[in-house]
């Protein structure tokens, strides 16, 4: 399964031609202007409470924006998107694991030489 990010203008053209709705009436069903959107494309960026509303007014799971597969999809779905996600959280978990052994193995380490420096202190007296 190959996954990109895609940029937000492509994916907000894409809605509103599925949806067959104008910027314009977007914008104003979702409580933004349509300089806002402009700023969303170039920031790349949008705020969840826009996320929101789009999911209430136009039935989009926020996940739409983000993370896809090849092809571009719109429903409330996104099941090929949650397996990703719960593999991405997976190997997330893996690493913090591998990372607490590793500082464990770090404590014991210090304590191994701590304990050697305070030998070799005795016995150099």
């Amino acid at each position: 399964m190959s996954t990109k990010i895609l940029n937000l203008e492509e994916k907000f053209k894409y809605l509103l031609h599925v949806k067959n709705v104008t910027v314009r009436a977007f914008c104003k069903e979702i409580g933004l202007s349509p300089t806002g959107l402009y700023d969303i494309y170039q920031r790349n960026t949008i705020d969840s409470k826009y996320l929101q509303s789009i999911y209430k007014k136009y039935d989009v799971h926020p996940c739409f924006f983000f993370v896809t597969s090849n092809k571009m999809r719109y429903d409330s779905d996104c099941e090929e998107d949650g397996l990703l996600l719960k593999e991405l959280q997976g190997k997330v978990d893996l690493y913090k694991k591998e990372m607490s052994a590793k500082d464990k193995e770090i404590d014991l380490l210090r304590e191994l030489v701590d304990s050697k420096n305070m030998l070799i202190k005795s016995l150099t007296k």
